[in-house]
């Protein structure tokens, strides 16, 4: 399968980042995508970026639009009022936060990756 490890990417971020979220632990999709990329291996920083956003906005996304369906209407009208946006928008801003998060954290995940690699090359000789 071509796409293998990316597949992996998408599926442990999302299986650690919905149970931290769940728990209300808001940074849970960073925490998520950093771990997922130390331990699956892409090897390009622009793919796991990619990945790494496009997922965390995904799930951000359909987390606070259930939040919202479950009641969270008013709070977000009086939030939306306050900045004088619609509540969709509101919806839209969170999973654009989420996804600049999970990527920030997927891409500090290949970087500790690829830190450790290295001075484990340079440890053995």
């Amino acid at each position: 399968m071509k796409y293998r490890n990316e597949l992996r990417l998408v599926l442990m971020i999302t299986l650690i980042g919905i149970p931290l979220m769940s728990l209300g632990v808001w940074w849970g999709v960073f925490l998520a995508a950093m771990i997922s990329s130390l331990l699956v291996r892409i090897g390009n920083w622009s793919r796991v970026l990619f990945i790494g956003s496009i997922t965390g906005f995904l799930i951000w996304l359909i987390w606070s639009a259930v939040l919202y369906f479950d009641g969270g209407l008013i709070i977000s009208q009086r939030i939306g009022e306050l900045f004088h946006l619609h509540p969709m928008l509101l919806l839209l801003f969170s999973g654009i936060l989420g996804g600049i998060l999970s990527g920030l954290g997927a891409v500090s995940g290949d970087i500790l990756l690829k830190t450790k690699e290295s001075d484990q090359g340079s440890e053995e000789h």
